[in-house]
């Protein structure tokens, strides 16, 4: 296991403003817990390596439950290199300090596999926050999360990504929703890739509550593909799908957006906004059905530049163009974040101007 020291230097490669609460950190298919893990063990939170949490007949039966209801049997777990992370978190646990944990690819050309478990029981309230980066110019991420939360509880996950121009990544979460549970996704893609596929899919039971927001930029050649499915299966069920891309260079960003109404009493509404930099191309295919009369869905969807007349004034202020640009791309991007508490309201702010000032 490495020193402090050196999965601090790996965490600053990255270039994410990590705090020093980590929990853990996978590198290439080593995963490495921090000191930190010793106060979240106090509260009773489980995290280990998912293989080693699944050998354990106090975790396996639930681990099993869970990759049920996602359509997987216990053999994902041959997979060779295969690694991750399991996270339970018990019931009726408040945890006010998010949970922070790293994926981090450090070997030119090589294949990341990550299924992370997370385990919310009832009652109980957490964010987590996950990092995912490369510190070489090419590889392959493949990542499955699976995330099962009880009754009254309340689940906020951010993801936050980094990566390299060569790299290829392929990202899933399905999330299980209790009955008046609440889960909020934020996801940040602010920096190149080769290509990406983001896919969410969420089941939300009985009242539950959806709110899902993402700020994406599109760097050069790459392709962004973000799918997202929102099934509202529960009587009183609702969700917020909250979108804004800036397709810039010659980039190609897709939106496919699906809100499913399953059950009665049901709202939703997706919002998908795009800015255009560049020859870039945006697409956006918002979706909506229903099984049921007393359903509510809408949708709104837009694309359009920059104003010239918002540049100008900026200019006349002081700043350069580019600046101006600039400063208007990270108005934009974080409008979504507004709902959050401040402290995360300004780590994933700071993130912004990071990456568009170094980027765009």
């Amino acid at each position: 296991m490495p020193s402090t020291d050196t999965t601090d230097k790996l965490l600053a490669k990255t270039g994410l403003p990590f705090p020093g609460e980590v929990s853990s950190v996978v590198v290439n298919e080593k995963l490495f817990m921090k000191s930190y893990i010793k106060t979240l063990s106090g509260k009773g939170i489980v995290l280990e390596d998912v293989k080693t949490a699944f050998n354990n007949k106090e975790y396996a039966e639930k681990i099993i439950n869970i990759l049920e209801k996602n359509g997987l049997k216990k053999d994902v777990f041959q997979q060779q290199g295969l690694t991750g992370l399991y996270v339970k978190v018990p019931a009726g646990l408040r945890l006010e300090t998010p949970l922070y944990y790293c994926f981090i690819l450090e070997s030119p050309g090589f294949y990341q596999k990550i299924l992370n478990i997370i385990d919310i029981e009832d009652n109980a309230q957490v964010t987590l926050a996950k990092g995912c980066a490369a510190i070489v110019e090419e590889g392959v991420h493949s990542a499955l999360t699976l995330i099962d939360i009880g009754s009254n509880s309340d689940v906020t996950s951010i993801m936050v990504h980094n990566w390299r121009s060569k790299v290829k990544v392929g990202a899933k979460t399905s999330v299980s929703l209790g009955e008046g549970s609440v889960f909020r996704e934020y996801y940040v893609k602010l920096t190149p890739v080769d290509a990406i596929t983001l896919t969410s899919e969420v089941n939300a039971y009985g009242k539950a509550r959806v709110e899902i927001y993402s700020s994406t930029i599109g760097h050069r050649n790459s392709r962004v593909l973000h799918n997202t499915r929102v099934r509202l299966k529960g009587s009183g069920s609702s969700a917020i799908v909250n979108v804004k891309s800036v397709a810039h260079d010659q980039s190609f960003i897709k939106h496919d957006i699906t809100l499913e109404a399953w059950s009665g009493e049901t709202k939703g509404h997706v919002e998908c906004t795009g800015l255009l930099l560049g020859n870039a191309v945006f697409e956006t295919i918002p979706s909506l059905k229903s099984v049921s009369m007393d359903s509510e869905l809408t949708h709104e969807a837009s694309l359009g530049k920059i104003k010239s007349d918002e540049v100008f004034y900026l200019m006349t202020r002081g700043l350069s163009e580019e600046e101006a640009t600039r400063l208007i791309v990270v108005g934009f991007l974080s409008q979504v974040y507004e709902k959050l508490p401040k402290h995360l309201k300004e780590y994933l702010l700071s993130i912004t101007r990071m990456f568009v000032s170094r980027t765009l």
